[in-house]
């Protein structure tokens, strides 16, 4: 059985790179993106301009959440 397993997630990262490699050979247009690493309540955000507002918003609202956990279930240390 885990050979099994084995085979079908190698045969399907194998299929998942060659469609990649596909879709940027016909793809013409500018690749855009961006990232988001929350280090704790700290966000480090990435991208270009209309992904890093996006980013934004989001990593406030997760910044939210898990202040908002923190003092709800009484995680917040001391």
């Amino acid at each position: 059985m885990d050979l099994l397993l084995t085979a079908v997630g190698l045969a399907l990262i194998m299929l998942g790179i060659l469609l990649v490699m596909i879709s940027l050979a016909s793809a013409r247009a500018r690749i855009r993106g961006g990232g988001l690493i929350l280090i704790g309540p700290f966000p480090i955000i990435f991208g270009d301009r209309s992904m890093v507002l996006i980013l934004l918003v989001v990593g406030m609202f997760l910044v939210f959440i898990m202040l908002l956990l923190g003092i709800t279930l009484g995680l917040g240390g001391a």
